[in-house]
């Protein structure tokens, strides 16, 4: 039954189903195979683990290959790289140059992050809390590449402000992406993917700003 659920999610909404599985997933398996460890006990949903369980096989693959090579991911290195580059201008800004700039470049960077994170929330029409939280953890969470505002958004709003039986069942029938602002699930979903829209177009706009206070001084 909860096979045939899961293919019916793929078939008629696979950015819905990347979002509540495929991409949980992946995030889990990642920080598994993280772990120096021969077994382990992982409790997750149960439609977590057909997915799980392949990601962990692919990941470990992969990891094994990663091994062999003596390289870089280029991706990896620009995912852990732009946030080097925004502590270092930040650093500059406050030893380089003076107080008041990096006082002010580090304001622009809290501010433009934790209001787009925010905006993202409340458009989504998470619950308030969630609002704050997003704007709380959005400047920070730019800077840590392996968890984003929109995952620690989508998480509280989750957890806290869970959905009923009956939202979960409904979710596999929603035909359009207007109908998920009616649906406790669907705004978990929206408010995962705004909030990470959000922050993302604030730290490149914020960076971009940050350099330019910096080159202007």
């Amino acid at each position: 039954m909860l096979s045939q659920i899961v293919s019916e999610l793929d078939e008629e909404f696979p950015e819905l189903k990347k979002v509540l599985l495929d991409e949980r997933n992946e995030y889990m398996a990642d920080r598994l195979l993280e772990r120096d460890f021969d077994h382990a006990v992982v409790f997750v949903g149960a439609a977590h683990v057909e997915g799980l369980t392949e990601r962990l096989e692919e990941g470990q693959t992969e990891r094994e290959e990663l091994e062999k090579s003596s390289g870089i991911p280029w991706l990896k290195a620009i995912r852990f790289g732009f946030p080097i580059m925004i502590i270092s201008m930040l650093g500059y800004a406050f030893f380089g140059i003076d107080l008041a700039t990096g006082t002010k470049a580090t304001s622009i960077w809290i501010l433009a992050n934790g209001f787009a994170a925010m905006l993202g929330a409340i458009v989504a029409r998470s619950h308030v809390a969630t609002w704050l939280v997003s704007f709380i953890s959005a400047p920070l969470t730019s800077l840590y590449p392996a968890l984003g505002a929109g995952m620690v958004a989508g998480y509280f709003e989750a957890k806290f402000y869970p959905p009923s039986v009956g939202e979960l069942e409904d979710i596999v029938y929603i035909e359009d992406y207007s109908e998920l602002w009616g649906n406790q699930v669907g705004r978990i979903i929206l408010t995962f993917a705004l909030v990470t829209v959000g922050s993302a177009i604030a730290t490149f706009a914020g960076a971009g700003y940050i350099a330019s206070i910096i080159s202007g001084v």
